[in-house]
């Protein structure tokens, strides 16, 4: 039974606040209830607002008001899927609810579903298609994990996930297009064994729209000093609040941490205003699960995330918009790297970069386009070596002017007038360079950090 050990490590732990005040926390389920998992997607908007997992407040909201028995298992799972979707709405986070009713309600559950997402969803929005699944007992089928596993690194077709939900008996509905259908499905199957993060959400009143927070920096900065295995709440260098978001969306503030203690201890020290509803989630947040090892750039798909080593070809080039253009390659080809605008003062690492250097890659693979070629957007870099020295003409040994080659194999001459010098066996030699980075790993600070980015800090696969 869920979690992935038998042990329950969180049974008791507080999940659901009013106004500061835990009024639901995690249950072992009774012998005799009903387990169900319910996914939902896709109900969002990039620009009207709304998230996904806010749903998870109307849906207890609406079990408790219709007098149904109900509790949860684990935490509420937020889920995020592949980074690289074009057609996601915002950062591609599914939510999943582990439940237990009472024997045969799994159907109310599913009622209760469909009327938050029809009430709450953006529909207006042409790009929201949400989509619910719900899957009966304790066990997850392999079929379902293996799904989630795809979803985080390619593009799913709708169809793949209906023919899924059909041969493994998870009940569907969906709205519009139903392309919610697809993570949905997904968050039902997310495997957090291989690593695992919390994140403690504060909702504001979700008529509020504005764009702004008002949040205390000082709070911030005590939260991410007093509380240990927190992480992702300020950007020291560029001195920015991380735990906000720049969008309508009903977030208030969310804390994200190593354990559920952590991220709900510094909830507390935030909560000022006493938030009318906030929700702790088990997250695969900030563990590079769409981070795919691939052996050789020939092997590197579109829309997809990898890490990938390659020789640097060239100095890298700023182009307009300040963002940082470089190439790798191997015995297999070669592909472009790009550090953008928003990885900030990451671009003074990138520049450095000389031909000849080696380095590991991560990041998600941006499609060619007219104008370019398939592009890793750089999430983080790891040097392997660095070029000592690059070959440069020798000097005049007469008059120390820089040597013009006379051809390949002919040697060189001096083209200062009056000089005239001619050295018909000479090659170019070995210049030292001087260089201001070292090997290790390098990160983007933390303003530029993606939904599933796992800093340093946490460290590296």
């Amino acid at each position: 039974m869920h979690p992935e050990t038998s042990e329950w490590p969180y049974e008791r732990l507080p999940l659901y606040f009013r106004r500061g005040e835990s009024t639901l926390s995690i249950t072992r389920p009774p012998e005799d209830a009903e387990i169900v998992s319910l996914g939902l997607d896709d109900t969002d908007s990039k620009t009207l607002g709304m998230c996904t997992t806010y749903l998870s407040v109307f849906i207890i909201q609406a079990l408790s008001e219709r007098g149904l028995q109900f509790g949860f298992w684990d935490f509420p799972n937020l889920v995020r899927l592949n980074p690289s979707v074009p057609n996601k709405t915002r950062g591609n986070g599914a939510l999943c609810l582990r439940l237990f009713v009472e024997e045969g309600a799994w159907r109310e559950v599913m009622d209760v579903a469909r009327e938050v997402v029809a009430a709450n969803a953006v529909l207006e929005d042409d790009m929201t298609h949400p989509g619910i699944a719900l899957l009966r007992g304790e066990d997850v089928p392999a079929s379902v994990r293996a799904f989630y596993h795809k979803c985080l690194h390619r593009i799913v077709p709708k169809g793949e996930a209906i023919e899924l939900a059909q041969s493994e008996g998870i009940a569907t509905a969906s709205f519009k297009e139903g392309l919610g259908l697809i993570g949905a499905i997904a968050a039902l199957g997310v495997d957090f064994t291989g690593d695992q993060t919390f994140e403690t959400i504060a909702y504001r009143d979700p008529r509020e729209k504005g764009r702004s927070r008002q949040i205390e920096e000082s709070l911030v900065l005590k939260a991410d000093r007093e509380v240990v295995d927190t992480f992702y709440n300020y950007d020291h260098l560029n001195k920015r609040v991380c735990i906000v978001p720049a969008s309508p969306c009903p977030v208030h503030f969310g804390v994200r941490a190593e354990s559920p203690l952590g991220s709900q201890t510094a909830y507390r020290i935030l909560d000022v205003a006493g938030a009318p509803s906030a929700v702790t989630f088990r997250t695969n947040q900030h563990t590079d699960a769409h981070i795919e090892t691939v052996g050789e750039l020939a092997s590197v798909v579109p829309r997809s995330g990898v890490v990938v080593g390659g020789t640097v070809k060239e100095d890298a080039r700023t182009i307009k918009g300040g963002h940082v253009i470089f190439s790798i390659a191997d015995a297999t080809g070669k592909i472009d790297c790009a550090a953008y605008e928003p990885t900030k003062q990451f671009r003074r690492i990138v520049r450095q970069l000389r031909a000849g250097d080696v380095i590991r890659a991560y990041g998600s693979v941006r499609p060619a386009g007219p104008s370019h070629g398939p592009t890793i957007n750089l999430e983080k870099m790891q040097v392997i070596s660095l070029v000592k020295g690059t070959k440069a003409n020798p000097r005049c040994p007469r008059c120390g002017s820089t040597l013009t080659s006379m051809g390949t194999c002919a040697g060189y001459r001096c083209r200062r007038q009056g000089c005239g010098f001619k050295g018909p066996m000479m090659k170019k030699v070995d210049v030292p360079l001087e260089r201001s980075i070292a090997t290790g790993f390098y990160e983007p600070p933390q303003v530029a950090w993606r939904h599933l980015y796992k800093p340093l800090q946490r460290g590296v696969a």
